[in-house]
């Protein structure tokens, strides 16, 4: 075998290494997006949950303390969610 033949033969299986280097770190991010808009679709669940709660509690004029109560949880979830994401 001549030097160019063993050249082109290890360039393609250095090739083929990277190639295959690369499909594994596609893989795994497409892996952690996939997991960061499975949070991020509950965190808007959660989000339209403490929405409704609040709507229905001022609908429902209920006393100040339970919804300023609700508005400290509201922001610790919104806190937590910023510093999540």
């Amino acid at each position: 075998m001549n030097y160019k033949a063993e050249l082109r033969g290890f360039a393609l299986d250095r090739a083929i290494k990277l190639n295959e280097g690369q499909n594994r770190q596609l893989t795994a991010i497409q892996a952690d997006a996939d997991a960061i808009v499975e949070y991020l679709y509950i965190a808007e669940k959660d989000i339209e949950s403490h929405v409704k709660t609040l709507v229905d509690l001022i609908a429902e004029g209920k006393e100040i303390g339970k919804l300023k109560a609700f508005i400290l949880e509201l922001q610790q979830v919104l806190a937590e969610l910023e510093a999540g994401v």
